[in-house]
């Protein structure tokens, strides 16, 4: 998967940030700022708990333990803060890429973790540096 970017057409000012996080952890979180759509795997860190959220004008709840939440004021400052600061530029948008393959590069290779694990084979040295540096490399 590949965050993306999206620049959005509008003849007005743009509406107030919107954010909708899936339940499924491996769900792209998607995030409406400023005309910019930014879709990526990081899920936000807040202050309390949860396992899925839906933030805009109309809609400011968040499902913890099977229980949808609406959100207190500070909770909606919270995220407003954390909206109105996120980078939504280019660059950002090629780190999670390169990120986002970096961590497919990972996925890919963990059998070779695996089998070293459970069959005491080796993980060939090639591999074992080239994960030491996809890991480092990664930037959320």
């Amino acid at each position: 998967m590949t965050d993306v970017t999206h620049e959005i057409a509008h003849d007005k000012a743009p509406d107030p940030p919107m954010m909708i996080v899936p339940a499924n952890p491996r769900a792209n979180v998607s995030i409406l700022r400023e005309g910019r759509h930014i879709a990526g795997p990081t899920r936000p860190v807040f202050s309390f708990d949860y396992d899925a959220m839906q933030f805009s004008m109309n809609v400011r709840s968040y499902v913890h333990a099977g229980v949808e939440v609406i959100m207190n004021e500070a909770q909606i400052a919270e995220v407003l803060d954390f909206l109105n600061n996120l980078d939504v530029s280019e660059a950002r948008s090629r780190r999670y890429a390169q990120s986002r393959q970096l961590i497919d590069y990972l996925a890919s290779t963990d059998w070779y973790v695996i089998r070293a694990l459970e069959c005491g084979v080796p993980v060939p040295q090639d591999v074992s540096e080239a994960r030491a540096r996809a890991r480092e490399a990664i930037q959320w």
